[in-house]
């Protein structure tokens, strides 16, 4: 089942360990994972057992409690989870963090602990900051840089961060990746799928996707340790967010960044959490929280990629009262489908049409085989009128997102971890701009924004391209018809189709081909006005109306009558008929 089932034996004895040590014993013992790793998890020189995690005076007997219920009684909880994930080093305390957004995986105790899941790690020699620039950017700091910190700004478990000072007296900030991390978090990842394709084989393995779980922290992992990928994103936000003015993207130093080096401009900031009631002016801050939470919605609906991590960390508050957005190794991107659904399933929520939402949700998900729609739609009813009935000061997007999964991994239906990053970004965000705006209505807010931001979509979807596009392809449609129209009838005539009913009654039969036939060659020539009208729409001529071509608008304004005509008839001849 395993490879090399020693290769990364103490991982998953560790892994294991946790799953027992908080009250999952019964899950362990019945899944036959113990069975599993038995063989491996024996001292290779002494043939003596090591496994002593699984071993407890307790025995299973059918004890129902919660997880919760059973940790507590072990003298655990959420808190000393946390503690032994950061223990396990940075590919479990990213793990935590993923876990996070997993609450039909984990009890809300747990998930609310692990949204506090510190990524601190002991200072790196400097030294050894030293070499990996070196190898990085081929010099030394000090003539890299005019003047260069010694001390860490900050300390993370992935990398390092220094203030410095360039030449040109640009003050800059420097961020190294830890020497030897990328190795190590693909061994603790190789660990992680070896155990999740275990885990497969089972129920429980197969309900929670363990190995999409694992392959989702894989390629989280893979785009923070590639601060190449930090500096493009970087600039993809600065120009998105280029309309709002009040917001700050610091500006990456391209010929001093690469995959593990990266220099970023220096914005002076404050955390906006850490801010005192006399700080700034209370008009500002309410125009700053509506700002910063416009332009989240924009990233998202608009541009379809949004900044998946801003925690009170990484927003910060400018000298002159401005808004920093910082940290963009960690950003979210749709496919234009799913950025249609979350548009209607953000709408939908702020609307209160909970039926709605649960629609879009099972739609954008995949069903199990045990999923229940109809008890599905109710629960996700309940969970968005709750939202909505919530006083302002209580009302949280990101919560009922959150809430929506935990029902979906309830019923079954596993949503896209796109969606569950988007609600855990939004209860960051919404953390924030209470902070500025302690009445401030997020739902209120995405119904504000709604018109501007279908405007922008629908901008973005209705290129010059597009609608090319889409005028070749009427063309096409034009050319095409006539001919599968005369084949049609070719076929009708030559009795070439065959249609069996219980009575044939051939004068309708006549009188129904006629009609359809009429409404073909009205369509078509309809067609035609359009296609003619769209093209003379490029031709200079002297008589126009409102700016355009007047021929053209008439050829349009006839095309437009009528279709309305044909629309007409249609109707009223097959309510008569029936």
């Amino acid at each position: 089942m395993i490879s090399n089932p020693f290769q990364h034996l103490n991982r998953h004895r560790q892994m294991i360990g946790l799953l027992y040590k908080y009250g999952t014993s019964d899950l362990i013992q019945k899944s036959g994972l113990v069975e599993s790793f038995a063989d491996t998890t024996h001292d290779r020189r002494s043939g003596a057992a090591s496994h002593d995690w699984h071993r407890t005076d307790e025995r299973d007997t059918g004890d129902d409690r919660s997880a919760v219920e059973k940790a507590a009684s072990k003298g655990v909880g959420p808190h000393d989870l946390v503690a032994d994930l950061e223990a396990m080093g940075p590919a479990f305390i990213k793990l935590g963090q993923l876990l996070s957004t997993r609450p039909d995986f984990l009890p809300g105790a747990y998930i609310e602990a692990l949204t506090k899941l510190q990524d601190d790690a002991e200072p790196i020699e400097a030294s050894e900051i030293f070499r990996v620039i070196e190898e990085e950017l081929g010099q030394q700091p000090e003539y890299l840089f005019d003047s260069f910190e010694i001390e860490p700004l900050a300390t993370a478990s992935l990398g390092q961060v220094h203030c410095a000072t360039m030449h040109d007296g640009r003050k800059v900030v420097i961020k190294v990746q830890r020497p030897g991390i990328a190795g190590q978090l693909a061994r603790d990842i190789e660990a992680m799928e070896e155990l999740a394709s275990v885990c497969e084989n089972f129920e429980f393995g197969r309900r929670y996707q363990l190995k999409h779980l694992v392959e989702s922290l894989k390629q989280s992992l893979a785009m923070e340790i590639d601060y190449e990928h930090e500096v493009a994103n970087a600039r993809d936000i600065a120009t998105n967010l280029a309309g709002f003015k009040s917001i700050t993207i610091p500006k990456p130093v391209g010929e001093l960044s690469t995959k593990r080096v990266i220099t970023m401009e220096f914005v002076q900031c404050e955390k906006i959490t850490d801010l005192t009631s006399d700080r700034i002016d209370e008009s500002r801050s309410c125009e700053l929280a509506n700002d910063l939470f416009k332009s989240f919605l924009f990233q998202v609906l608009v541009h379809g990629a949004f900044h998946a991590d801003p925690h009170p960390g990484n927003v910060g508050l400018t000298r002159d009262d401005g808004i920093v957005l910082m940290d963009h190794g960690l950003v979210v991107k749709f496919t234009p489908r799913l950025q249609s659904d979350l548009i209607k399933l953000l709408m939908a929520i702020s609307d209160g049409k909970g039926s709605v939402a649960a629609e879009i949700a099972e739609a954008s998900g995949v069903p199990g085989d045990n999923f229940d729609s109809r008890k599905f739609q109710s629960e996700i009813e309940k969970i968005v009128a709750a939202n909505v009935n919530r006083s302002v000061d209580k009302m949280d997007s990101g919560t009922a997102l959150m809430e929506i999964q935990t029902v979906a991994g309830q019923h079954d239906l596993f949503l896209p971890q796109e969606v569950i990053m988007l609600g855990r970004a939004l209860m960051h965000l919404e953390r924030v701009v209470s902070s500025l705006d302690p009445k401030f209505d997020p739902n209120e807010a995405i119904r504000t924004h709604a018109m501007d931001i279908m405007r922008q979509h629908s901008g973005k979807e209705l290129s010059l391209a597009t609608l090319y596009q889409a005028l070749l392809e009427s063309t096409e449609f034009a050319q095409k018809l006539p001919a599968r129209a005369n084949k049609l009838a070719e076929l009708v005539a030559n009795n070439g189709i065959e249609v069996k009913v219980n009575a044939f009654d051939e004068g309708k039969f006549i009188s129904g081909l006629n009609k359809v036939a009429n409404r073909i060659s009205t369509g078509l020539i309809i067609s035609a006005m359009i296609v003619a009208a769209a093209l003379m729409m490029r031709i200079d001529v002297g008589w126009k109306i409102g700016g355009y071509p007047a021929i053209a608008l008439l050829f349009l304004t006839l095309a437009g009558l009528a279709g309305s005509i044909l629309v007409w008839r249609v109707i009223v001849s097959d309510r008569f008929e029936q």
